[in-house]
């Protein structure tokens, strides 16, 4: 598990400043300049490093010069396929422990613990080697009130019956929420290019409190490797 934890964190930082980063800079998607913890951190401090993920989910700084600093949630989905989605952990098989979920609604209720301001996801084919399909950028707070609407897909993983929350980009830009996407190597989606009748996400039960479940068999599971 530790090993996969470090791999996860490694590669993820790897395709970021490999793909991500320079697209990003390239079509200016943020100010300032955005930073890994890994880099910001002393090398000694690797359990700092590690706590910040785990407990904030934040693995990017953006620093702009003479106003402030902000946290960035960074998640990668190594695939063939752009799925377009933002993914919250939302349940651990077997195991009865705050989520990705727990964590960031607690600090987006109570005000009082940091957490990521906005939240990067991208598609690329391969890990270390593979090419850019798409990325998404929203805030974190917005992800979360599409969840607050039923805007989202529940989805449970095979193999090991972890689960997801599913948010579609495309909710997000015909609700009226600010994102920015990047898409199948030609230009920023714009809102017009879209369909302006909104789909809500299928939802067959409300969202309640995680709690422990069984492995399930959803085919169409989205699988998600996430810096966590």
């Amino acid at each position: 598990m530790q090993d996969d934890f470090k791999k996860n964190i490694s590669d993820s930082i790897f395709d970021f400043n490999r793909l991500i980063l320079p697209k990003i800079r390239e079509l200016n998607l943020f100010n300032g300049e955005l930073v890994s913890i890994e880099e910001v951190t002393n090398i000694n401090h690797k359990d700092l490093i590690k706590q910040f993920d785990v407990l904030a989910g934040i693995d990017i700084w953006q620093f702009v010069i003479n106003i402030g600093i902000k946290g960035i949630a960074n998640r990668i989905q190594w695939t063939d396929k752009s799925w377009n989605t933002f993914t919250i952990r939302f349940t651990i098989y077997g195991k009865d422990c705050k989520t990705e979920y727990n964590k960031r609604l607690d600090a987006l209720l109570n005000k009082e613990w940091l957490y990521p301001y906005y939240t990067i996801q991208s598609y690329i084919t391969e890990r270390r080697t593979g090419k850019l399909l798409s990325i998404g950028i929203a805030k974190t707070e917005d992800i979360f009130e599409l969840i607050k609407q039923n805007h989202f897909i529940k989805r449970t993983n095979p193999d090991d019956g972890n689960t997801f929350l599913v948010v579609k980009w495309t909710d997000l830009i015909n609700l009226g929420y600010e994102i920015k996407t990047y898409k199948d190597g030609i230009k920023i989606l714009c809102e017009n290019e879209l369909p302006q009748t909104i789909t809500p996400s299928p939802i067959k039960e409300p969202l309640k409190p995680p709690q422990l479940q069984s492995a399930g068999n959803d085919k169409n599971f989205i699988q998600t490797v996430m810096a966590f």
